[in-house]
């Protein structure tokens, strides 16, 4: 059975606020390039034209990139894992190193002045925001290419903060997968003297 996708909120979000100043100051350095030979009537200057060109394509890429990141990043229950995908990479995180999953805003986790300063512009916004939270017992060095793969907002210790389109489905689907503890043997039942 094929789980949901579940979008990463922050990257949705950058592409929401910067898609359309992107393209149109991009459209704007490009106008200027192939109207800077008319409006030197035509002499050489053709060295002007090559910034404005450079610009816009560069500013045509990083709207590319938002968009890809906004389309292609990812939370999923697949099998026993969570699989975290950004943008063509993916790693996954077995669930059984998942100590604890809730749904929780991002003010409980950012709780500290230091992990405020590294939330998204404004982060006055993001703190009432309810992300899916777990708490990893994963070994250091997957925890450094995790937060490689996601970056810095991401992942607090050994905590993972992720603000996804639907926490509470996805919360749900992890509680699902995830492997029910061992009960262990029943306890021995004592006969009563007579």
């Amino acid at each position: 059975m094929q789980k949901r996708r579940h979008a990463i909120l922050y990257d949705i979000d950058r592409w929401r606020r910067y898609r359309w100043p992107l393209f149109l100051l991009a459209t704007a350095f490009l106008f200027a390039t192939l109207l800077a030979p008319a409006l030197n009537h035509g002499k050489a200057g053709g060295s002007a034209t090559a910034p404005l060109s450079f610009a816009g394509a560069a500013l045509y890429g990083f709207a590319f990139n938002f968009w890809l990141r906004q389309r292609f990043s990812s939370l999923a229950v697949e099998g026993d894992d969570l699989v975290v995908r950004r943008t063509g990479m993916h790693q996954r995180i077995p669930l059984v190193e998942v100590k604890r999953a809730r749904v929780a805003r991002i003010s409980a986790t950012a709780n500290k002045p230091e992990r405020r300063r590294i939330l998204p512009r404004p982060a006055a916004r993001w703190l009432e925001t309810e992300a899916l939270t777990l708490r990893l017992d994963t070994p250091a060095d997957q925890l450094v290419r995790l937060r490689r793969l996601l970056g810095r907002y991401y992942l607090f210790e050994s905590d993972l903060v992720v603000p996804v389109t639907d926490p509470d489905g996805l919360l749900r689907e992890i509680e699902e997968a995830m492997p029910k503890p061992d009960p262990g043997p029943a306890p021995a039942r004592r006969r009563r003297r007579r």
